[in-house]
């Protein structure tokens, strides 16, 4: 089965029966092969997501150029995080 994500798919990472997609611009979910798109352009286009982390079923960590994104899948909202001395 092939699934089209509309851009470049960066990083994913599989938790529990889930499939989770962070692509240049977007963000989804895949259970049983049904794509469910999470967020459409969000803010990190051209920061390069390069990795996931999933603490439980509702928070997601991705980790992108300069900084982290936290990710509620249950609210389906996020928080960027970005060090700074």
């Amino acid at each position: 089965m092939l699934l089209d994500f509309g851009d470049a798919p960066q990083a994913f990472t599989i938790y529990k029966d889930k499939f989770l997609v962070a692509t240049y611009g977007s963000f989804f979910t895949i259970q049983n092969f049904k794509k469910e798109l999470v967020f459409k352009k969000i803010f990190w286009n051209g920061l390069y997501p390069n990795s996931i982390a999933v603490a439980d079923d509702k928070n997601v960590f991705v980790g992108i150029r300069s900084g982290i994104v936290k990710i509620d899948l249950k609210e389906k909202s996020f928080k960027f995080y970005k060090y700074t001395k």
